[in-house]
């Protein structure tokens, strides 16, 4: 059998398969239903729906990454909320360390370099050991005091002057450490200034350390 025979009868049998549509002309315009359904407004939906929704569109683009920054955060603020009194203690001897590193230096090249003669080396002792720790605990106090009753951190720094000299006072004696003979007309100007570096010391750096540290 030949190739065009077995075309006409594949289509003979598609034909019989296939019965022939009735009424192929539409009964009516469907273009008028149309544009009835384009105009007609749109279901307002609930303003739960759209929360829902965003809701669902947020969580679903909150990739691993930021969910693992979300839990270092975490972490961080619980870590941060714990040894407050320690954090206030390590800010509070900053400021007085660094500065007493500048103090040796001074000294060191004031009395080795250039012979001035001042045994400051028997009671250095006092200012690097009790300053710094004095200024750790003074500021823990400020920590521990009830917000609402504390002095301003400034002002609050400006008053350990005068819980430090009379230690220092009392530790020259004890050591027999002879003070110059200019001193007593020197301290009525140098006590006011040591006041003013206190208060800016204890407002600017000291405050910025503590807010540094997330405690005041």
């Amino acid at each position: 059998m030949s190739n065009e025979e077995n075309n006409k009868e594949m289509k003979e049998l598609l034909k019989q398969a296939i019965a022939p549509v009735k009424n192929a002309e539409l009964r009516r315009d469907l273009w008028p239903q149309m544009l009835r359904k384009l105009n007609e407004q749109p279901p307002a939906v609930p303003w739960f729906d759209w929360a829902c929704r965003d809701s669902q569109r947020a969580s679903s683009g909150f990739s691993q990454c930021d969910s693992g920054v979300a839990l270092s955060l975490v972490r961080r603020e619980a870590f941060m909320n714990q040894h407050t009194y320690l954090r206030a203690y390590m800010a509070g001897i900053v400021v007085p360390t660094i500065l007493l590193l500048v103090g040796v230096t001074v000294f060191c090249v004031s009395r080795y370099v250039y012979n001035v003669p001042v045994p400051v080396e028997r009671i250095i002792v006092f200012p690097m050991a009790v300053v710094p720790n004095l200024w750790g605990l003074w500021n823990m106090l400020f920590v521990a005091l009830d917000p609402r009753h504390r002095l301003p951190i400034g002002l609050h720094g400006a008053i350990l002057p005068f819980v430090l000299a009379p230690i220092a006072f009392v530790v020259t004696r004890l050591l027999q450490f002879g003070l110059p003979a200019y001193f007593a007309s020197v301290f009525p100007i140098a006590f006011p200034f040591a006041l003013v570096v206190y208060y800016l010391a204890w407002k600017y750096l000291v405050g910025f350390l503590n807010r540094v540290q997330v405690i005041a």
